[in-house]
């Protein structure tokens, strides 16, 4: 474990990314473990110390995607009471990764820092949810980096804010479909006005369609009205695939069928893999494809 060291630089060796949208069952949950799972084993970059999974959804999804379940660990953190070590949880299969799980006990959290800190939350939630984060970096070598991808309720909840608020980079999952683009347009609309009141443009922004059909003449307007909306920020979306949402249904990530070049997650894995060469180039990363590195 490193020392801990100064908030600046502290600064400089973690990355935040927030999975968020406004509206569910949109795959923000899949995407945060894909995305986690991929660039904490099937990539290797020589900067990364650890890959954190912070489950900021009272649903508890993510730690049940996983296989770990779900507990009050992010709540617990959050408020000092427990150590950070003791609320972070090891994947079995991948060793660079690290997952905080959340439940109903983020909602209680929530509602404890409104009615103590005033009837908005988002600023003193902020504040120590970058506290928190800031905290992953001791924990990884002096020469390393800490990667934290968060996932968020499907809500405009003061928690959503107070993560959209530090993070470095958003990225919202998007279902082509009638009204799907609501729940991601209201957070592009968002990040405009954070950058237009803050002359902030280092706040990264990105949408990934999800199971998208292309022989769907629908989903290819839908695709279509989000482009013009957000214009290049839209991603290759992940295709759509009986057989791949059948296999994640069950909580495997793509990176584990195999063999992977034949399996019905190919397509998927090859455009996750793509969206993580994207991130990479956004945050300054350098990251080879692990068959390269040996």
């Amino acid at each position: 474990m490193a020392k801990a060291s100064n908030a600046a630089n502290d600064q400089k060796r973690l990355i935040k990314i927030v999975v968020a949208s406004h509206k569910g069952g949109v795959g923000k949950t899949t995407t945060t473990a894909q995305l986690g799972t991929g660039l904490s084993d099937e990539i290797v970059s020589p900067e990364l110390g650890y890959v954190f999974l912070v489950d900021g959804d009272p649903q508890g999804h993510l730690g049940q995607y996983l296989g770990i379940g779900s507990t009050g660990d992010f709540a617990d953190a959050l408020l000092g009471k427990k150590p950070i070590p003791d609320c972070l949880a090891p994947i079995e299969a991948y060793s660079r990764l690290l997952v905080m799980r959340g439940n109903e006990s983020t909602w209680e959290m929530e509602r404890k820092f409104i009615q103590t800190e005033g009837k908005r939350g988002a600023q003193p939630l902020s504040k120590r949810l970058d506290a928190l984060f800031n905290m992953f970096v001791d924990m990884v070598d002096d020469d390393k980096m800490a990667l934290v991808i968060m996932d968020t309720a499907p809500s405009h909840s003061e928690i959503q804010i107070a993560a959209l608020m530090v993070a470095d980079y958003i990225l919202c999952p998007f279902v082509p479909s009638l009204g799907g683009e609501m729940g991601t347009v209201s957070i592009w609309e968002w990040v405009r006005a954070l950058k237009n009141d803050t002359q902030d443009g280092s706040k990264g922004f990105a949408v990934l369609p999800q199971m998208y059909d292309r022989k769907d003449e629908f989903q290819r307007r839908a695709m279509a009205t989000m482009q013009h909306i957000v214009g290049p920020r839209v991603l290759p979306g992940i295709p759509y695939n009986s057989a791949l949402a059948r296999i994640m249904d069950t909580g495997m990530t793509v990176w584990e069928i195999e063999p992977l070049d034949k399996s019905p997650a190919a397509p998927a894995a090859a455009r996750y893999t793509q969206v993580m060469e994207h991130l990479a180039k956004e945050l300054g990363l350098t990251i080879k494809h692990k068959r390269e590195s040996k």
